[in-house]
């Protein structure tokens, strides 16, 4: 399983590699109330894909204990 991991996160890397590496085009993002300086379209993406992930996540966890709480679900509760 380990070296599985380990095969996984070289072929992501490389991905993640290929991907900056073939969208080169230099871009600035306009937010709201600012102005993001310019960086590569492939960089840009993995940030918001590393972003995404990250909220999603912590939205699940809280999203599940509170889904826990309302059906008051013992077998999955967190110490």
């Amino acid at each position: 399983m380990r070296y599985f991991l380990v095969v996984l996160l070289i072929v992501l890397f490389g991905y993640s590699l290929a991907l900056v590496l073939q969208n080169g085009t230099e871009l600035s993002v306009n937010l709201l109330f600012t102005e993001v300086p310019a960086m590569r379209l492939g960089l840009l993406l993995l940030i918001t894909l590393a972003l995404g992930i990250v909220v999603g996540l912590l939205l699940g966890v809280q999203i599940f204990r509170v889904f826990q709480k309302i059906i008051g679900i013992e077998l999955f509760r967190i110490p």
